[in-house]
């Protein structure tokens, strides 16, 4: 039963985030020109697939973000209800609930970039409040890949690759932090948390689906979630390597 559940849960995210909100979005502007975001042009995305799926996510952030700076809700207060569904996210995952998890830290995601928006559409941002969403930040990461680590505790090999990939996070954090504290450009690399994220609720996602109907036949028993795996190992090495990268880039500008 509760297999049916977290695979309908993971079934709906799904169906919202790959039909639901692309298509209202192109009915929304359907013979109307699309509207165009400072933030998505900085980025400079080459990509057509990619600047058309920065262009959606944004119109969406900036379509909660915008009523949120009109009621005077604070950028803090986002924030902390980021947190908190990290935090639910985490318990999820490692109560095996894999459908719940993702869609929980989708949701957390989603707000760690609202509240930037409301930060400057209230024009509050301040450097108080950029250490406190760094800081919520961080403890998501904590609450989900521990939850993850609970949910794969009785199997070694994983529970050594989630503690890898716990440290391959927080060192590319650090480093981005010392950069600052140096007074250098902080060190370019890959698996920042903007990565890291889309692919554990892609791996969760998957899993709702794996685990119930192909991993069983492949012998794989309580609730596994092969590709959540999968993801997880590949955030441990890349994200690892990724910091050394960057540890280096420091030493080789440290004055």
């Amino acid at each position: 039963m509760t297999t049916d559940i977290n695979l309908m849960v993971a079934l709906g995210l799904v169906l919202v985030t790959l039909v639901g909100m692309p298509g209202f979005y192109y009915l929304r502007f359907l013979g109307r020109e699309k509207p165009d975001y400072e933030r998505v042009r900085k980025q400079k995305v080459t990509s057509p697939i990619g600047r058309q799926l920065m262009l959606i996510s944004y119109f969406y952030t900036n379509m909660v973000g915008q009523p949120l700076v009109r009621w005077g809700v604070t950028p803090n207060t986002v924030s902390f209800v980021s947190m908190m569904f990290g935090a639910a996210a985490g318990i999820a995952l490692g109560f095996s609930q894999l459908g719940f998890g993702a869609v929980f830290f989708f949701c957390s995601g989603f707000l760690d970039v609202v509240d930037g928006i409301v930060a400057r559409g209230q024009n509050t941002s301040t450097p108080g409040g950029a250490i406190i969403d760094s800081t919520f930040d961080r403890y998501v990461d904590f609450f989900v890949l521990a939850g993850i680590a609970i949910h794969y505790r009785h199997d070694l090999l994983m529970l050594v690759l989630t503690l890898f990939a716990i440290l391959g996070s927080f060192m590319i954090s650090y480093s981005s932090a010392k950069a600052e504290a140096m007074g250098t450009e902080p060190p370019r690399g890959g698996m920042k948390r903007t990565e890291r994220g889309p692919y554990l609720v892609l791996g969760a996602t998957l899993s709702a689906f794996s685990a119930p109907l192909l991993e069983v036949d492949m012998g794989l028993t309580g609730n596994f979630g092969l590709p959540l795996a999968v993801f997880v190992g590949f955030i441990a090495i890349m994200a690892n390597l990724s910091a050394f990268k960057r540890f280096r880039y420091l030493v080789k500008n440290a004055k």
